[in-house]
Formats: C-alpha cells, sequence, structure tokens
C-alpha cells in the first residue's frame, strides 16, 4: 500500500477473538476516537480443538481468510500498516501452536500483533466500557463472554476493585455440557455444579462489593438486545446502553433453551452465527446472575477492540 495516500490520524485494531474476528476503524480527533466502521468475521478458530488446546488446519485457513479480507478494507480505507494493531486473546494464548500462528500473522500482513493474558484482556474490555459509559459512578460489574474465556470486572468506572479472566468460554463450554438439542436439564444441571465451583470467587466479591447491575459486552448482550428491541417492534433502536431487566432476560433465556438449532435460526434478531452458541452463553449469564443476586443487565458495544486502542492511542 502507498502510505502517501494514507490517513496519519485513521487507526484500525483486529480483535482476533475465538470465533470472531472484529474489525474497528477510527479517526482521532483531538483526545477522542471515533469509530467509522466495524465489520465482524466469524471464523470459529476455535471449534474442534479449543478443549485439546490446538487451532486445528481448516480454522487457520479461515482466519487468514478472514485477515486478507481485512486487508482489502484496509487498503480501501487507506489506513497504513503501523496503525493497525491485532490483539489475541484465548485461543491463541491457549494453543500449542498459537505463539506459531501469531508468526505467520506478522510476517503476513506486517501488523502488530499482540497475544494478550487475560488479566490484560479484562483490563482492555474495562477500558473499552469506560469509552462507552463515561459517567458510571457506581459499582457495576462488567461481563465479557467470548468462545474462549470469560472476563469480569468489578469497577466504579474510575477504580477496579476486581477483576479476573476465566477459561469457560462459550465454545468450551458448549463441547461438554450442550450435547443436545434442545440442550437438556441434565446438561443445565451438570453446567450449574461446574459454575458454582469455577466462579467461587465471583459469588464472594460480589457478596462483598454487591454491585448494583451487571454491563455485558458485545456477542451474547447485543444479540439479546437486538431479540427483545425486535420483540417490542422498536428494531431501529440502538442496543448500546439498553436495559434488560431480570423478567425480560427470563424471557429470553427461556425462549432459547426451550429450541433446538434449526428453531433459533428462525429467531429474529439472531445472527446467524450467533445461534450454536447462544444458549450455553445465555446459561452461563442466568447462572451468575443468580449468584451474584444481580437483576439488571446493561448492554455495551464496546468491548476489548475500543479499550485496546484507546491504550495505544493514549498509553498514559
Amino acid at each position: 500500500m502507498d502510505n502517501s495516500y494514507s490517513h496519519k490520524n485513521s487507526w484500525a485494531v483486529i480483535d482476533l477473538g475465538t470465533n470472531i474476528i472484529k474489525l474497528g476503524l477510527a479517526n482521532q480527533e483531538g483526545k477522542k476516537i471515533m469509530y467509522f466502521r466495524h465489520q465482524d468475521f466469524p471464523v470459529f478458530i476455535g471449534k474442534n480443538g479449543i478443549n485439546q488446546n490446538i487451532i486445528q488446519k481448516d480454522a487457520e485457513i479461515r482466519l487468514f481468510e478472514a485477515l486478507d479480507e481485512c486487508e482489502k478494507i484496509l487498503i480501501e480505507e487507506k489506513i497504513p500498516k503501523p496503525q493497525t494493531y491485532v490483539v489475541a486473546t484465548s485461543a491463541l494464548r491457549n494453543a500449542h501452536n498459537g505463539q506459531e500462528i501469531a508468526l505467520k500473522i506478522r510476517q503476513k500482513y506486517k501488523f502488530f500483533i499482540e497475544v494478550i493474558s487475560g488479566d490484560r484482556e479484562a483490563g482492555f474490555i474495562a477500558e473499552g466500557v469506560k469509552q462507552g459509559f463515561p459517567k458510571i459512578n457506581e459499582k457495576i460489574l462488567i461481563m465479557d463472554i467470548g468462545g474462549g474465556s470469560v472476563e469480569f470486572i468489578l469497577t466504579n468506572g474510575y477504580k477496579i476493585f476486581w477483576q479476573k479472566s476465566f477459561e469457560i468460554g462459550a465454545t468450551r463450554l458448549k463441547e461438554k455440557y450442550h450435547r443436545t438439542e434442545p440442550i437438556s436439564d441434565l446438561d443445565l444441571y451438570r453446567l450449574m455444579i461446574f459454575l458454582e465451583y469455577e466462579l467461587a470467587s465471583l459469588r464472594e466479591i460480589c457478596f462483598h462489593y454487591s454491585p448494583q447491575y451487571l454491563i455485558g459486552t458485545a456477542g451474547t448482550f447485543v444479540s439479546l438486545a437486538e431479540m427483545h428491541l425486535l420483540n417490542l417492534g422498536t428494531p431501529d433502536i440502538s442496543s448500546h446502553g439498553l436495559i434488560l431487566s431480570m423478567a425480560e432476560f427470563n424471557n429470553l433465556y427461556q425462549i432459547l433453551i426451550n429450541r433446538t438449532y434449526e428453531q433459533r435460526l428462525e429467531l429474529g434478531g439472531l445472527e446467524e452465527f450467533r445461534a450454536e452458541l447462544i444458549v450455553i452463553a445465555v446459561c452461563l449469564l442466568k447462572n451468575v446472575l443468580l449468584m451474584t443476586n444481580i437483576d439488571k443487565i446493561c448492554v455495551s458495544e464496546y468491548a476489548l477492540k475500543e479499550g485496546y486502542l484507546q491504550k495505544v492511542i493514549f498509553p498514559e
């Protein structure tokens, strides 16, 4: 690409997730980052290998096909390679061949790529939510459900009291606890027992701090918001900032867990690539709400990639 035609104040960030590659393009305007394009690429790089800590060859091919598409968009938008950042999470950090794939990405595209720890991932997610909700002034629990890991951050918008990344993402859990369509009562019970043990530290910290509500980032939460808005007959309203009550969430939960994959594909507001994992994701969310006594969910479209780019451009 001829960088003489590129925009000096334009940036790109690619969130290389376990299921979805998320591309964000933004302009820097003084101390603000203004996003002008978002695009998602469902690649499912953790499929059939995440619990064995391996990225299969077919998944690697899908990954590079998606990155080829990202590169075309960057050329079209005239964003230079030095201002393009790739942040990789659970799938690459845990896979035996993760560093090898990261090196291939660096060599082929000349992007800066960083495979981050779970703790750093949680910190960037908190920063992303802060950009989306700059006026938070009460204790909240942030939850980000990925394919490989789930991050929790307890904060008041200014100070982080606690944060932790758990390797219990939707792709990992689906292989073990969603074995039939619809999901069985036995698998729901097995999942509940597992989460009771795995998330004991979350229960304890929330008992101590009593967060007022949960902010859920992207993915599952945007899907729930879009389904809810469609049910209300208001699909054109932005999902960012939407608040779901426990009753409204429970209604969506029952709709999802009682349907087969084919039936879920027919639901309005649910993108096809989310239909496979949405059940295990809402089961995870349901258990978290019960163990923390939180009864309100706020939806954030800002998450990891927005927080990461914020820290790249304004590292102070």
